[in-house]
């Protein structure tokens, strides 16, 4: 008897046990119905915080600020699917998804802030195939620091806040019509069909509006290549432009349609061109030179008397010329007239993809010219030798093919480019036969927060015309000479290091001279970039760098020599995507 009245104490708590467990089952803790939209919250909280520090200005009214993406349903429909997720999981995996977004958000944020500080850009995943080249780029100075703090104060109210939640609100509903599981599942679909709906039909319908007008053909294109990449995140936010960016490193985009093929090789057959022996600078030698980070104020009546003279009474100077791209592209578009939306060009150069006969060095070779390519480091940021060549370069210099002194191959410890163009000088201007010579100088190359033991015969120089240079500056031109003496430093810096690049121009052109060739030799120097490093380009022309409209933060030099070309200031608008057809006409060179 007592054996069964103990079976039924037993079996009645096994019982009381399995109904707890049951009832648990079916509640839902209050603190776990608030954590998505607690991340939904935040993650709109650090959004606004973003724009804000980027100082994001409304289109048409740079005197509002603007705090969310134009298209914030693309930032919405991520925020669903994470949340649908988050109510499916587990507390801790929950917490865990809340922290990994979160957490993304926040890095990017600082870095963000970081990049836009130095060089008026933001991260894209892209980046991550430079990731050694850029890490020995950086400087420990460029790091925003109170973007930092504030950004990890917020995640001190996040984590703070998270943890309130999860011990003081312990309050759980019990389900009465619906178990916990299908109010989840109703949640979780709910959520992803909100979230890929939105998505979806944001990128199906990219609108202005304002007037309710389709503007595929900008947004759309912006959409699909995140070519101007502040004005894609600031219209299609951080999940937006995130998730595009590195769906864009996976997913290529390479598919045509027959129509298309079509239409594309009916204008490659329809761009073929003749050589034109009449064309004026036919059957003549050409140097290019790509400036580094360079700028119109560079040059100088004092300190670059060579570079002021081709301006302002030798050459042909492009006033209104614009460039703002990395040094690599500005060189890859000067030189294929185009740049490929594959980035990896060391893959591209090793499938055979740039072996073309329209590539510039390969249409000179075609016409029995040398070709050579020059550049201090040419293993430096990218493989030049191997890039450069498969192209249809002869031969590829750098500093290790160059007898100078004090030989350095370590990044940001520059030899002068003057030094390599002397040691090199019969490889890049050779006595014998036609020759097309590219250069692209390094010396201007910042950072110039520093000093250069190379430099002191320059510092000299920059001190002794500094006087009448300052008078010079604030009556003939629109330049501001800078007040804040670390900026007066790093200018004096990029200035003699400009002196370097004008001394190199005149080695140049009296070796030209000496070996009887400046007659029929013509000069045509670009710069790739403005001069970002410590601020220098708006400081000085007196713009903002938060108004990345102002295309005059991007007007720098581009001027030609030839003595057959009659000086003048042309002041047509130019960027780096008119010099390849310009020297293919020019030399008449039978282009596509």
């Amino acid at each position: 008897m007592e054996k069964v009245e103990e079976k039924e104490k037993v079996e009645e708590k096994v019982e009381k046990k399995e109904k707890v467990v049951e009832t648990a089952k079916n509640k839902v803790a209050l603190s776990h119905i608030l954590r998505p939209i607690y991340f939904i919250i935040f993650a709109i909280l650090l959004e606004m915080v973003n724009f804000l520090w980027l100082k994001f200005t409304v289109t048409g009214n740079s005197e509002a600020l603007q705090v969310l993406p134009k298209y914030f349903f693309l930032d919405i429909g991520v925020y669903l699917l994470i949340a649908g997720t988050m109510f499916m999981v587990s507390r801790k995996w929950a917490n865990a998804l809340l922290y990994i977004f979160l957490g993304f958000q926040l890095a990017i944020n600082m870095i963000n802030a970081t990049l836009f500080k130095v060089f008026g850009d933001i991260f894209s995943f892209d980046m991550m195939l430079l990731g050694h080249e850029a890490a020995q780029a950086f400087k420990f100075e460029f790091i925003d620091f109170f973007s930092i703090l504030v950004n990890l104060a917020i995640l001190g109210c996040i984590i703070t806040l998270q943890v309130l939640l999860d011990r003081k609100l312990k309050v759980e509903f019990e389900m009465k019509k619906f178990n916990k599981q299908s109010l989840l599942l109703v949640v979780f679909f709910s959520c992803y069909l909100a979230g890929f709906g939105s998505f979806g039909i944001q990128t199906a319908n990219f609108y202005d509006t304002d007037t309710s007008v389709r503007i595929s053909e900008s947004d759309q294109y912006l959409w699909d290549n995140l070519h101007f990449k502040l004005e894609a995140y600031k219209k299609f936010g951080t999940y937006g432009f995130y998730f595009k960016s590195i769906s864009n490193l996976i997913y290529k985009n390479d598919h045509f349609d027959d129509n298309k093929k079509n239409d594309l090789l009916f204008d490659l057959a329809d761009g073929e061109q003749e050589k034109d022996v009449s064309a004026k600078l036919y059957g003549d030698n050409l140097i290019v030179i790509m400036l580094e980070s360079f700028e119109w104020f560079a040059i100088d009546p004092f300190n670059t008397p060579t570079l002021w003279d081709l301006r302002t009474n030798l050459g042909v100077s492009m006033e209104n010329y614009y460039s703002k791209n990395k040094t690599n592209v500005s060189e890859d578009i000067c030189l294929l007239g185009h740049m490929p939306k594959d980035v990896s060009m060391s893959r591209l150069a090793k499938d055979g993809s740039l072996a073309t006969p329209y590539t510039l060095p390969n249409l000179f070779k075609g016409l029995g010219y040398q070709t050579n390519f020059f550049h201090s480091y040419k293993k430096t940021f990218y493989d030049r030798d191997i890039i450069n060549k498969a192209m249809g370069f002869d031969n590829v210099f750098g500093i290790e093919d160059a007898d100078v002194e004090n030989k350095s191959l370590h990044f940001n410890d520059w030899n002068l480019d003057s030094d390599v163009a002397a040691a090199l000088i019969d490889e890049i201007i050779p006595e014998t036969g036609k020759f097309f010579s590219f250069f692209t100088t390094v010396t201007t190359h910042g950072s110039y927060n520093r000093t250069n033991s190379r430099f002191e015969e320059y510092y000299q120089t920059y001190d002794s015309n500094l006087s009448a240079y300052k008078d010079w500056l604030a009556t003939e031109t629109s330049y501001i000479y800078p007040e804040d003496k670390t900026l007066e430093k790093c200018y004096r810096q990029y200035k003699c290091a400009a002196m370097d690049t004008d001394r190199m121009v005149r080695i140049l052109l009296d070796n030209l001279e000496e070996k009887g060739l400046s007659d029929n030799t013509t000069l045509v120097m670009y710069a790739d970039h403005n001069c970002y490093y410590e601020d220098i380009y708006f400081n000085i022309k007196g713009t903002s760098k938060a108004d990345y409209y102002d295309i005059y933060n991007y007007n720098v030099p581009l001027m030609i020599y030839s003595p057959k070309l009659t000086p003048r200031k042309n002041t047509e608008f130019c960027n780096t995507y008119d010099l390849y057809p310009t020297i293919c006409s020019l030399f008449g060179l039978p282009f596509n």
